[in-house]
């Protein structure tokens, strides 16, 4: 799995896991069996970075994604909160526990939709 934008990926991963959290009342304490879970975040979060992460990259900084200005600065601040915002909303009470966990084309058009939102609020953000 090459990741295009990690800071991107990570909060996908995260919003989907909080999303998914969102209102349960999980009380198993055997982290094994969460297993399903943590894959069905990986894989919503790698098709999320697969559609979102290029154009993104460039806003954040340099291709190591260090940012190289203050506007950077505030845009990868911006957008890793507005990415996770996004998936946790798009994930609020989705996950069920499958047999086996979703695979990363499932979340295809859910991604794309990720895609969209998060293209039209990065746009109306300010970076001042």
């Amino acid at each position: 799995m090459a990741i295009k934008t990690p800071v991107l990926y990570n909060a996908a991963y995260n919003g989907y896991l909080a999303g998914s959290l969102a209102g349960a009342n999980y009380t198993d304490a055997t982290a094994a069996d969460y297993a399903k879970l943590t894959a069905q975040a990986v894989n919503f979060a790698t098709e999320v970075d697969a559609q979102v992460g290029a154009v993104a990259a460039v806003e954040m900084g340099n291709a190591s994604f260090v940012p190289a200005s203050a506007a950077n600065t505030n845009n990868l601040v911006s957008y890793t909160a507005i990415m996770f915002g996004i998936c946790f909303g798009m994930a609020s009470g989705r996950y069920r526990a499958p047999a086996v966990a979703d695979a990363a084309a499932t979340f295809l058009q859910m991604a794309n939709a990720v895609n969209a939102i998060f293209t039209e609020a990065v746009a109306s953000q300010s970076n001042a």
